[in-house]
């Protein structure tokens, strides 16, 4: 396995932008993705109770990042900003600072 300390995925990413129906939105929102060092990534809201967090592995693509969990997600990579596209809506996420 690579050096995922060094990633530039490292971090927590919140919502900034949501796109549907080819209208684009500034966004925001409790949920977070935080992609871990340890090659772990969580997808939660701080409201979830711990069990309903959704777990993954992730791993840097020529994309992006590819989250492996329960249902796999790819999350495009473009101008400091990660993409997911979910049934038909396009969010993006800013990492925190």
């Amino acid at each position: 396995m690579s050096d995922l300390a060094n990633s530039k995925f490292v971090g927590t990413w919140k919502p900034a932008t949501i796109e549907f129906f080819g209208k684009k939105d500034d966004f925001e929102s409790k949920s977070r993705i935080d992609i871990r060092a340890d090659g772990t990534a969580l997808m939660y809201s701080p409201d979830e109770k711990e069990e309903d967090k959704k777990a993954f592995i992730w791993k840097e693509t020529d994309y992006g990042v590819f989250l492996d969990g329960k249902n796999d997600l790819k999350l495009k990579y473009i101008d400091d900003t990660l993409f997911l596209n979910f049934l038909g809506v396009k969010i993006g996420y800013i990492k925190e600072k």
